[in-house]
């Protein structure tokens, strides 16, 4: 940390560095425009997208002078330890989809949410506020797939088709 680097409470930023810091932001801007343009007007697929913004991203850093070896060797340090951890989650979560389906757990579990007669937007609300905690710990993907094997009963007890369910 550098606290010599930090401005005054009293001291607020002149026009000239609120360009400045603009212009700096718009690389960022433009490539998120650019990935989210390309997807939305059907150039491209979110696969082909996601390449686009990885070239994009190594221009950007390139033109900035940033793109260093130390940051790139690093870049892909953290884009393998976050893949190994959610393909560790998704396998653990297969093998435990895969035992809770043996013993009939979210067999139970949907005869137990069936008997408390709950419509079906109310089943919809306390699983969405049941997905927003477990949010707070695990990935989106790996929620999903960790809990699949109890809510897919549930949901299809309840009457929702699992096509509008997502």
């Amino acid at each position: 940390l550098h606290p010599d680097q930090i401005p005054a409470d009293d001291e607020a930023p002149g026009w000239s560095q609120k360009f400045r810091a603009l212009g700096e932001l718009l690389p960022v801007v433009g490539l998120i425009a650019f990935v989210l343009g390309s997807i939305y007007t059907g150039i491209a697929t979110a696969t082909e997208a996601a390449a686009f913004g990885v070239i994009g991203s190594f221009a950007v850093a390139a033109i900035g002078r940033d793109l260093t070896w130390a940051n790139f060797s690093a870049s892909l340090m953290g884009a393998v330890r976050t893949s190994c951890m959610i393909s560790l989650i998704l396998a653990g979560s297969a093998f435990l989809t895969l035992a809770m389906g043996f013993t009939g757990i979210p067999r139970a579990l949907a005869d137990l949410i069936a008997s408390l007669n709950l419509s079906p937007l109310q089943l919809i609300v306390a699983l969405a506020l049941f997905y927003i905690v477990l949010g707070c710990f695990l990935d989106g993907i790996s929620a999903v797939v960790l809990t699949m094997a109890v809510v897919m009963p549930m949901i299809t007890q309840a009457g929702i088709d699992l096509i509008w369910f997502g």
